[in-house]
């Protein structure tokens, strides 16, 4: 694999990962999202329903533990230990013969996301420039947007498969240049009907699917979820292109709560009143 950097701006790296795959005729666009998978297919989805997305990359299915077990990637693990120490480790990591660099244990409501910042902003100042990153459970868009201007390449979450699961779509648009032909009708999940689903059913048909409890309602929220979520990359390697990333950025942050609620009986039963508002999503407790 080569890392081709095309440009860096505010420290978000903007460029292709290429040699991707088996044959190596794969090529993968950062800042990227690689998606959760279970025994190798992601939840709720076939194969063939999966490339029905518009916005899906070819090689978004690679499992990263199982690069890191080739030893193909090192995983550099970013325990909250002292700083000093933790440096002087990866930087002797750093020189080993790998094709790029896995953090981990810096989850989502595990570390606050200041301290997140300052330790991967520390963590890739001493790898080498040529090697792609890669994050492990951060998903939500404001967390992402900081790690990539921390200098994290790409991210490996369960985000979408989340949502899906407490019953919510994802109704974001971060595109700076909308097309005004794309626009759907206020009684879909969003106005920008992109996706199957978008297209062919509207909320109350939705809401219908969860309240009966029908295996439809996760195979359709899930289509919606992961075609949001990679127009939310696209957007941002759009805007790096563009220099528009503070407008991004300003967007992001102003529109948080991006999530819809579709299960409002579920909503009464499982919300979670001490996460902040601010957060980004909705948090639903099982």
């Amino acid at each position: 694999m080569r890392l081709e950097l095309r440009l860096v701006l505010q420290g978000c790296r903007r460029g292709v990962l290429t040699g991707v795959g088996r044959s190596g005729d794969h090529s993968l666009e950062l800042p990227g999202c690689l998606l959760y998978t279970r025994c190798g297919t992601v939840p709720h989805l076939t194969h063939q329903t999966l490339h029905t997305l518009q916005h899906l990359p070819a090689v978004t299915l690679i499992p990263m533990d199982s690069l890191v077990a080739q030893g193909l990637w090192n995983n550099l693990g970013t325990q909250v230990v002292c700083l000093e120490v933790r440096c002087g480790t990866i930087k002797e990591t750093a020189k080993r013969p790998v094709g790029g660099f896995v953090l981990d244990g810096l989850h989502s409501h595990t570390v606050s996301q200041e301290l997140r910042s300052q330790l991967i902003a520390a963590v890739t100042k001493e790898l080498p420039e040529d090697k792609p990153r890669v994050l492990l459970g951060v998903g939500r868009p404001d967390e992402v947007l900081e790690c990539v201007e921390a200098g994290v390449d790409f991210f490996e979450t369960v985000f979408p498969f989340q949502v899906t699961e407490r019953g919510c779509a994802l109704c974001f648009s971060y595109d700076l240049d909308p097309d005004p032909e794309s626009s759907g009708t206020p009684y879909t999940l969003t106005q920008r009907a992109q996706c199957y689903c978008c297209k062919n059913h509207q909320r109350a048909y939705l809401h219908h699917l969860l309240v009966t409890n029908e295996l439809l309602a996760g195979v359709l929220l899930m289509l919606h979820n992961l075609e949001q979520y990679c127009s939310f990359f696209q957007s941002l390697r759009g805007a790096l292109e563009g220099d528009k990333l503070n407008a991004l950025k300003k967007r992001i942050l102003q529109r948080r709560d991006c999530t819809l609620w579709l299960d409002r009986r579920a909503f009464s039963c499982w919300y979670d009143t001490t996460e902040p508002e601010e957060s980004g999503v909705v948090r639903a407790m099982r």
